[in-house]
């Protein structure tokens, strides 16, 4: 089973670019975290495990995080 997640869509898409990004926003572990989280979700179309397993981080760390950035589970 995969599980799908909806990512916020309120937020701006600040990951596309991370030199832009960087360059108009302060430098925070956050906001680095964050977009690799967004980029992974992305590049494995909202399957958790495999976003979890491509950053390297075991799927319920990977959920905390989610649930951290308030992106929301599809129901």
């Amino acid at each position: 089973i995969h599980s799908q997640i909806m990512l916020n869509t309120t937020a701006p898409d600040a990951c596309t670019n991370i030199r832009d990004y960087l360059q108009a926003n302060p430098l925070s572990l956050e906001a680095l975290e964050k977009c690799a989280i967004e980029a992974a979700m992305k590049k494995t179309f909202g399957n958790v495990t495999k976003a979890a397993k491509l950053l390297g981080v075991g799927r319920t760390t990977f959920y905390r995080k989610l649930k951290k950035y308030e992106q929301i589970p599809r129901q």
